[in-house]
């Protein structure tokens, strides 16, 4: 189930929320009036982390995540690379179970989203 995270944070940014569980991290980004400007859902983590990003200019992008880990001694950025296998009914239907407590607009957004815009 998603979970939002309160940041402690005095620099944290104002228009954004985090949610969490074990299969998902969404992060999304309001406007002004507090209606998504744009959202990150990565998905699978910490197995094949996949992310899909969606903004108004771009759209819905597909890209699997290379944690850039090639040691366990070593910390490295992750690199987001295009494409990759997207499975969007198994996606929907975890998104749909783990997203009851999202806000409701946010849910329905993303949602929306995964299930129309072209990947």
């Amino acid at each position: 189930m998603l979970r939002e995270v309160k940041s402690t944070e005095k620099s944290a940014e104002p228009n954004r929320r985090w949610f969490v569980d074990d299969f998902f991290e969404l992060i999304v980004w309001l406007d002004e009036r507090s209606g998504v400007a744009s959202f990150q859902l990565c998905y699978d983590r910490g197995h094949s982390e996949r992310a899909l990003t969606w903004t108004l200019a771009n759209g819905l992008r597909h890209d699997s995540v290379d944690d850039g880990e090639s040691s366990a001694l070593k910390n490295q950025t992750p690199l987001y690379r295009e494409g990759g296998p997207f499975n969007r009914e198994e996606i929907l239907g975890h998104f749909r179970a783990a997203s009851s407590l999202l806000p409701e607009t946010i849910a329905e957004f993303v949602e929306e989203k995964i299930a129309k815009e072209l990947v």
